[in-house]
Order: structure tokens, then C-alpha cells, then sequence
């Protein structure tokens, strides 16, 4: 093993340190390793000799490239693989947390909302994966990780890739692929064609397994247990847990079914059901989506006697005979893209009006989700190509498959004697297949409108939609506008707001010119448009509601009410839209954002996963952070990043959240590094942002040197308040401030933060009344701005009035600025200190050391060190002399290079730090 082991670092010296065996198994064992390019902590998973010679590298390494490509925030990204000296292995992140199995030795049994927890996210990371044609195979608690409580799924894709590598050579090797207490029965009698139904069966053994102590069949051998999987009956998970709801025995029971079609034919669909919605797997719920040939599903319907009963009430079925659903070359909720019509006429203008209203029209479709402007123009970017209009023909199937739209329209439009003939084609998108194609003819300009909506009814009824459905959404003109001049400004504008924002803005108002109940552009004007002229516009689209397609009308409807402070009912319309809409990205992500302002992060970050993956841009990837850091989610956020960073690799906004990260996790050492590293080679990220990201990092760390000359002249009221938090030198900040005060005061800008700074400052300084001078004068002019409370409540505690100072910063904390969510706790705190309450201080401390923010960089930087040191205080002058250790030891790690002026603060924390390792533990 020694030997094995030595020519393993060897072999992989120029790209790995390999540091120490973590693990073994059946097929590989693992070992904890320093990826030495990235600088980075990774796991290396390296196969059996045995087992990588009968494999082979090139097949194995070909196959490996699909698990390379899944990438979900549940599933545990793969970042090489390689052949080395005979070597066979691949490399993962290194996750500091443990696994399923772990968690179940310790404890047995979980909580029931916490098995349902983590059954529902391994069943997204396999609802994504089967989606992408990869079946896991080995489901089981040891490939189930818990990263702060969260469920990240490993070895994805590893099983096919050995499998297909293996061919029949595994045997040989006398290795199996498979766990027999999770294994599916097809799986464990040798079936080579496995679908998704039989990993939903090894989920449903993990969560009888999570809920009842041990999996539902065990005995002494492999064989026994395979044995009693095909003869006995499932036993009950109540018999062992009464309290186990009804549903969630039902849906376990549903999935652990002997049969693979008696299972549920998705993860999606025991998800459900464990929810209480569940049904069972009948003839719609049973269908894959990979079945493309019409011939085949015909000849399955046929034989089973279902064709008959297509032909009842198609008014209402959705997949009636002879449409795309019904035979099944697309399934409902499936993405379709609009690619941009050719235009064979000389008005250039006519190409992206069409592409855009077939867009609005296919768009009302609750049947299927058709990709918004905003999505294509994601990917496009992603593509590096900046508008429909320079989008090459050859490019739409790739850029559907990217988007992962299961097919995509193209048609063109062109002159037929004074009128027009627009046709529009469906192509599967894996197939390159047409699959339908329809044609419409407009008489002249004032009829095209109504033309293109009836072009797109027809492909929504030939997709599947029933009649009833597509008539019980409004005509194309009621939605948009019956001018075409109208909607040819409309769409022109729009189109033009990433690269000249005033032209757009003066297109969308010379549309609402032509036609005042336009409201799609009352709306978009709303959301682009100068502050002073955005309400106004808002209003007017509220206003105009029946003029908008459903989804648009219910955007509407939440963001107006959440403008006015209705969340309740905000809320309410957004998961009514969601109801209708599941894929409707931008609902997904304004309710997560709302639910994150509230504090309620576990509900909001499903739903913002869930909209970076429906339209992955920088926008959705911030309230994906915002959600999950409170929560401290940093594997979950890890896995996303590098993701996005996969995605968009120049993109400065990407860069700096990964940098942010680290402060997140309050590591400034790390945070230095990485900025650094990207000041020192080229990226897009500015100078500003690097300076003032270092200056922070270098006051959190203590090195007040650094901070004054990385800030230079930098708003000296910020540098007088963050030196006389961090040094308590009321000289130095006196010198800096004084200088502001015996100039005119009236450049301070209430948004950059001066006000709030200069009244904390001299508040804390004694002169109170100057303090409230300014603060008044603050309030005047910025009634409703965030930091108020924080001035307020520093000037009360000022006064020597502590009670009040920490009602005065607790109402900070509810209704302070939301991207701080741990707002006014440490200011909170200080006061119970003075007022006599230590273990209300500790309790506040701690509460804001556990809830980090992705934008607390500033906000922290002068305040973590205080903490650190304080909460060791405390807790010594408690008697809780553990606690007590452990921030001494934080605080004098951080500071460990503090600049001398600060060392005397981190020799009395040593001190006391020895002091308490002396005493002996109670």
C-alpha cells in the first residue's frame, strides 16, 4: 500500500499533493489532496488497479466527460480526471462536512423534516441529471454529503462511466456496480437498460433508511437481501415510525415498487408526493421524454388501448392525437426557444417585430415555457455575441441546446403582392428534425398583428395545448398592441437598452405615444426608466393589467403591491403566478429576493436556484447569495460560482463574489490573496472595487498601515469613523474629522454613507449635540434613509441611555438596509453590555457572527475584531472557559499581524488566552 501510495505522489507531483487516505471503497479510495494551480483543498477518488486496468483510460476518461458537464447546485461538480502511471482517477471538491452515512451512525434516525429535506434535494439533483440522460446507479447515504445541513450528491455519472467503460470485462474484476440494500431490483438481476424509476427507488430505500433506522430489506449476505427485494413485500416505514404522515408511507411505498412502471416515473413526481400532491404513475405520468419516434409511441398507445381515448374531450386534454405532446416528441413544461425570423422583405424593422410577437403570443402557453427576450439574450451573451440581429442561422440549435430548450421555432416572413406570408417551423432540438411547420398570410401591415397571433394559436393547439386552453388567453393585439408602428418602436427599444439606454427610453415612450393602453411598455419603461418617470410608468402598467399576457399582468400586479409594502399580498400574487408558471424565471427570483429581506432564507433559495438555472445571469446569481451565505450554504454557494465562473469567466461581477465569498466566511487572508492575485494579472474587475475590497481587508486584519495607504484621501469622515472604531485613537480621529467640520458640510451625500459616519462619529467622540445637529439635518433632507437607525440609536447610547439605545438599534435591525442582515446586532449588543446584561450581549454577538452577508465586507470589517475579543471577555468573565478559548484564539489569529499600535490588544488576549489554558477543566 506504502509503495502504491508513494508512486501515486509521484505520479501526480506536478499537479497534486497528496496528503492522507480519507476513505476506501469497493471501487476506489480516497484521498485528501492540494490542487497546487487553483491553490485549493480537493478530494481525489483513484480506481482499484484491478479495476483501471480492465477499464482502460481513453474509454473511461471519454465517458467521464458527461458527469464533467452536470452542474447543480445538489450535485458535487467534478473538477479532472485523468490517467497517471496506470492511476485511473478523478477530483472533486473537498467538502468540510460529512456524509449521509455519517450523520446516520450518530444519530439513527432523523427528524422527519430533515429526511425530507434531504430526499427532496437529492431528488432535484436527479431530476436535473436524468434530464440530462445520466442515471446515478448507486444511490446510498455514503454518496449523499451534508454541507451546512444541505445534501450534495457525489460520484455522479462515476457508475456509467465504469459500466460503459467496463463492458464485459468488469465481471472479471469481481466488482459490482450497485449497493445491494439500495440497489433497485432490475438493477440487482442484471438489467442493462436502467432508467431514472430505478434511482428513485434507491432514494426511496436512503429516506426508509433516514426515517426508520436501517434500509427496508437487510439480511447476512448480498444475496439475501436481493432475495427478499424480489419475493417479499415492502414492510411499512409506520410500523417502526407512527408519526411518519400517511403521504410520505404512500409515496415510499410507490417508489420502492418491485416494477419499475408501478414507481414514479419521475424524481419530480415522489417529490410531489411526499408533499401530499402525489399520484401514481399512470399513462401521462409513466411517459419519458427521451421517446422522439412518433412510430413507437403510436405503436405503444395502440397496444395498449389508449388511442380511443385521446379522442375524448380534446377541447380540454392537453396532448390530444396528432400533436407534439400526445406524441411525446415534447412533454409539457418542456423550454421551447423563438429563434429570430429571416426577413425577406425591404423593411428591416419587420424580422424582430415578428420574432418578438410570435415570442409574446407562444409565450401565454401554460403548457410549455417559451424563453423570454431577456433568457435568449443571456445566452447570447454567454455565446459572445451581442444581439439577435448578428446571431448566425447556424447557431440557434446550439444556443437551444445550451438553454437547454427542448426545441426551437424558426420561420421567416416575407412579401406576398401587397400583404405578407409569415411561416413558422418547430425543430427538435436534439434531432435537428422539423417536426411541424405552419404558415399564415396577413392581407397588409394593419392585419400582420393579428396574423402572427393566430399563427402562434395554431402552433400552440399543434404543440398540444387543448382548444379551450388557447382560447381562454387573450388575442395577441389585447396583450401587445393593435399598432404595428407601436410594437415596432416597442421592440426596437427594447432591444436597444444594453447598449444606448436613452434611445431605448425615447423608443418605448414613442410607443406609449402611439398607443396609451400599450402597457408592456408602460412596464418595461417602468423597470428602465428614470427614477422620476419609473413610478409613473409602474402605476400605468398596474393600471393597464388587462392588457398584458397573464404571466406579465401578475409580475405586475407583485412588484406594485411589494412597491407600496403589501408583501403579504405580493407574495401571494407572485406563488399564484408561479402556480401557473412554474418556469417563470423572474417570479422565482423577485419572491426569493422578497423572502430574503424578511429573513426567511430556507424558503427563498430554492426558488433562486431555481431561477439562475432557468436564466443563469449575474442578476439571479446575486439573490442565489443573498439567500444562501445567512444561511452559510458555502458549499452550496461554491458549487454555483464555479458554475457561473464556467459560464462567465471575464465577468467582473462573477469575480467579485468569489472574492466576496471569502469575507463571507470571514477570511480575509483568503480574501487577500484572491485579490491580489487578480490585481496582478489582467481582469475586468475595476481599481476602485480592488482598493476598497483591500482597504477593509486590511483593517479587518489589523493593519492599520496598510488600510491608511490603500485608502489614501478616501472620504475622510469614513476613515475618522473606522479609525476610532478600530484604535480607539480619539486624537487621530479628531485631526481627520476637524478639518471636514470647518469646512461647508453641505457636500456630505446622504447616499454614500458621510452623514451616518460623521454622527456615529461624533457621538462616540462626546459632542452629542453636533451629532444631533447633523442627524436632524440628515433626516430632513433623507427621511427614509436605511442608516438613520443606527445614528440615532449611537447618539441615545451617547447620552447614557443604553435601554433605549437598543430598542433604538433592534428597530434598526427590522428595518434597516437588507442587504445587512445582521444589522444593529453588535450595536444592540454593546448597549446590554453597558447596561449590565452580558449573556444578552453574548446572545446577540453570536447571532451576528452566525449570519454572514455576501455584502458585509464593509460593514463587518471594523466590527468582527471587536467581536471576537469581546465574545472572549464574556464568556471568561461568565466562567465559560471553552467559549472563552475559542474566540481568544480567533481574535489572535486575525491579529496575529496586527500593526503595533494594535498589539497591546492582542497581548491581553494572549494572556488571558493562557490564563485559561492553565485552569483545569470542571
Amino acid at each position: 500500500m506504502t509503495d502504491l501510495l508513494d508512486r501515486l505522489r509521484k505520479a501526480l507531483a506536478d499537479r497534486y499533493t497528496i496528503e492522507r487516505e480519507i476513505g476506501s471503497g469497493g471501487m476506489a479510495t480516497v484521498y485528501h489532496a492540494q490542487d497546487l494551480k487553483h491553490e485549493r483543498q480537493v478530494a481525489m477518488k483513484v480506481l482499484r488497479p484491478e479495476l483501471a486496468a480492465a477499464l482502460g483510460p481513453e474509454r473511461f476518461l471519454q465517458e467521464i466527460k458527461i458527469a464533467a458537464n452536470l452542474h447543480h447546485p445538489h450535485i458535487l461538480p467534478l473538477y479532472d480526471s485523468g490517467e497517471a502511471d496506470g492511476f485511473l482517477y478523478y477530483v472533486m471538491p473537498y467538502v468540510e462536512g460529512e456524509s449521509l452515512r455519517d450523520r446516520l451512525e450518530r444519530e439513527k434516525q432523523l427528524a422527519i423534516d430533515d429526511a425530507l429535506q434531504v430526499a427532496r434535494e437529492v431528488a432535484d439533483a436527479l431530476s436535473y441529471a436524468h434530464s440530462h440522460g445520466v442515471i446515478h446507479r448507486d444511490i446510498k447515504p455514503e454518496n449523499i454529503l451534508l454541507e451546512s445541513g444541505h445534501a450534495v450528491v457525489a460520484d455522479f455519472g462515476i457508475a456509467r462511466a465504469i459500466t460503459e467503460a467496463g463492458g464485459q470485462h468488469l465481471t472479471e474484476t469481481g466488482i459490482s456496480i450497485g449497493t445491494p440494500a439500495y440497489m433497485s431490483p432490475e438493477q440487482a438481476t442484471g438489467e442493462k437498460k436502467l432508467n431514472g424509476r430505478s434511482d428513485v427507488y434507491s432514494l426511496g430505500c436512503v429516506l426508509y433508511e433516514m426515517l426508520a433506522g436501517e434500509p427496508p430489506f437487510t439480511g447476512p449476505t448480498a444475496q439475501a437481501v436481493l432475495a427478499k427485494k424480489l419475493s417479499e413485500a415492502t414492510p411499512r416505514v409506520s410500523v417502526v415510525r407512527e408519526r411518519v404522515p400517511q403521504n410520505v408511507e404512500a409515496a415510499i411505498d410507490q417508489a420502492l415498487a418491485k416494477t419499475p412502471a408501478d414507481r414514479f416515473g419521475t424524481a419530480e413526481q415522489f417529490v410531489e408526493a411526499l408533499r401530499g400532491g402525489g399520484h401514481g404513475p399512470g399513462p401521462a405520468a409513466a411517459s419519458t421524454r427521451t421517446r422522439w419516434r412518433r412510430w413507437a409511441v403510436g405503436a405503444a398507445l395502440a397496444g395498449l388501448g389508449f388511442v380511443g381515448a385521446y379522442g375524448v374531450d380534446r377541447n380540454l386534454r392537453v396532448g390530444g392525437p396528432g400533436t407534439l405532446i400526445g406524441q411525446e416528441v415534447l412533454a409539457e413544461r418542456d423550454r421551447i426557444l423563438v429563434a429570430e425570423f429571416r426577413n425577406r422583405t425591404d423593411d428591416s424593422t419587420l424580422g424582430p417585430v415578428v420574432t418578438d410577437a410570435v415570442e409574446i403570443a407562444l409565450g401565454q402557453s401554460r403548457v410549455v415555457h417559451v424563453l423570454s427576450a431577456s433568457q435568449k439574450q443571456d445566452g447570447m451573451r454567454r455565446m459572445e455575441i451581442a444581439s439577435a440581429e448578428e446571431f448566425p442561422d447556424s447557431l440557434w440549435p446550439i444556443l437551444a441546446r445550451r438553454e437547454n430548450a427542448k426545441a426551437y421555432v424558426v420561420g421567416d416572413i416575407g412579401r406576398v403582392g401587397m400583404g405578407y406570408q409569415i411561416t413558422a417551423r418547430v425543430i427538435v432540438t436534439v434531432l435537428g428534425e422539423e417536426v411541424l411547420s405552419r404558415a399564415t398570410t396577413a392581407r397588409d401591415a394593419d392585419a400582420l398583428i393579428d396574423a402572427l397571433g393566430e399563427l402562434a394559436e395554431s402552433l400552440r393547439r399543434d404543440i398540444g395545448e387543448s382548444l379551450h386552453g388557447v382560447r381562454a388567453t387573450p388575442r395577441l393585439a389585447q396583450v401587445s398592441t393593435a399598432s404595428l408602428q407601436a410594437l415596432t418602436a416597442y421592440t426596437t427599444g427594447s432591444r436597444l437598452i444594453d447598449t444606448d439606454l436613452d434611445q431605448a427610453i425615447e423608443l418605448l415612450k414613442e410607443a406609449i405615444a402611439l398607443d396609451s393602453t400599450f402597457a408592456m411598455a408602460w412596464r418595461k419603461l417602468a423597470i428602465v426608466g428614470p427614477r422620476d418617470e419609473s413610478e409613473e410608468a409602474a402605476a400605468r402598467a398596474y393600471a393597464l393589467g388587462d392588457h398584458l399576457p397573464d404571466r406579465e399582468r401578475l409580475l405586475v400586479v407583485a412588484a406594485y403591491l411589494g412597491s407600496l409594502g403589501d408583501d403579504a399580498r405580493s407574495e401571494a400574487t407572485y406563488r399564484q403566478l408561479l402556480g401557473l408558471y412554474p418556469d417563470e424565471w423572474m417570479a422565482l427570483n423577485n419572491l426569493s429576493f422578497q423572502l430574503s429581506v424578511a429573513r426567511r432564507w430556507s424558503e427563498a433559495d430554492s426558488l433562486a436556484l431555481r431561477a439562475l438555472e432557468l436564466a443563469p445571469n449575474t442578476r439571479h446569481l446575486g439573490t442565489v447569495l443573498e439567500a444562501l451565505v445567512p444561511q452559510r450554504q458555502f458549499a452550496t454557494t461554491d458549487s454555483v460560482l464555479n458554475v457561473m465562473a464556467q459560464r462567465l469567466p471575464a465577468n467582473p461581477v462573477v469575480q467579485r463574489m468569489k472574492g466576496d465569498l471569502f469575507l463571507a466566511r470571514r477570511d480575509p487572508r483568503g480574501a487577500e490573496m484572491y485579490w491580489d492575485s487578480l490585481e496582478a494579472s489582467e481582469h475586468s474587475v475595476s481599481e476602485n472595487a480592488l482598493r476598497i475590497r483591500l482597504c477593509r481587508i486590511s483593517l479587518m486584519l489589523g493593519r492599520m498601515d496598510d488600510f491608511r495607504q490603500r485608502c489614501g484621501s478616501w472620504r475622510p469622515v469614513a476613515r475618522a469613523f473606522l479609525e476610532l472604531r478600530v484604535t480607539g485613537d480619539t486624537a487621530r480621529a479628531t485631526r481627520i474629522l476637524e478639518p471636514v467640520l470647518q469646512r461647508s458640510t453641505d457636500s456630505l451625500a446622504e447616499g454614500d454613507g458621510s452623514y451616518d459616519h460623521l454622527v456615529v462619529t461624533l457621538a462616540e467622540l462626546g459632542r452629542v449635540q453636533e451629532a444631533w445637529s447633523f442627524y436632524e439635518r440628515w433626516r430632513q433632507q433623507s427621511p427614509d434613509n436605511d442608516w438613520l437607525g443606527r445614528a440615532a440609536g449611537s447618539i441615545i447610547l451617547a447620552e447614557g441611555r443604553p435601554d433605549s439605545a437598543v430598542a433604538a438599534f433592534m428597530q434598526w435591525y427590522a428595518d434597516g438596509p437588507w442587504y445587512l442582515p445582521n444589522r444593529g446586532l453588535t450595536e444592540a449588543a454593546y448597549g446590554h453590555e453597558l447596561a449590565g446584561r452580558p449573556d444578552s450581549a453574548v446572545a446577540l454577538y453570536e447571532r451576528a457572527l452566525a449570519t454572514p452577508s455576501i455584502y458585509g465586507y464593509g460593514y463587518e470589517s471594523y466590527w468582527y475584531p471587536f467581536v471576537l475579543r469581546r465574545l472572549g471577555e464574556l464568556h471568561e468573565s461568565l466562567g465559560h472557559r471553552d467559549a472563552a478559548v475559542k474566540y481568544y484564539s480567533k481574535f489572535i489569529d486575525l491579529w496575529k499581524d496586527a500593526d503595533p499600535e494594535l498589539q497591546p490588544q492582542v497581548e491581553a488576549a494572549r494572556e488571558a488566552l493562557a490564563r485559561l489554558m492553565e485552569e483545569p477543566r470542571e
